[in-house]
């Protein structure tokens, strides 16, 4: 676990990167956080992007999203979202996500297979 002045240390160098993200909450609602920093809100599927390109992975991940699908089908259309704009996405590891990588390994997996088939 980092200290206090490791965060800040990181955040130092992490915030100025111009590193954006799209995230999942936990009622499977989908948004997009312009400076992504070392911390992690426990309750989030975090996936950092480019900056300039979040709101647009957002946007097209809610439209294809059915109402209270939940967060893991939200981190699915996320990354959907992501792929069919070809903009790259790096998740964070914060334990939601790992939650949910186990839970959404099966939509996963088929969306991956889609995906190698189309290429």
């Amino acid at each position: 676990m980092p200290t206090l002045n490791e965060r800040r240390a990181a955040d130092h160098f992490i915030k100025p990167a111009g590193i954006a993200g799209v995230y999942a909450d936990a009622r499977g609602a989908i948004g997009a956080i312009d400076v992504v920093g070392i911390e992690c809100d426990r309750g989030l599927a975090l996936f950092c992007c480019t900056a300039g390109r979040q709101r647009l992975i957002a946007e097209k991940a809610a439209a294809r999203l059915q109402a209270g699908a939940g967060q893991a089908a939200a981190a699915v259309a996320i990354r959907a979202a992501a792929a069919e704009l070809r903009f790259g996405l790096s998740p964070r590891l914060c334990p939601t996500l790992l939650q949910l990588r186990r839970s959404s390994r099966n939509q996963s997996s088929s969306f991956n297979l889609q995906r190698r088939h189309q290429a």
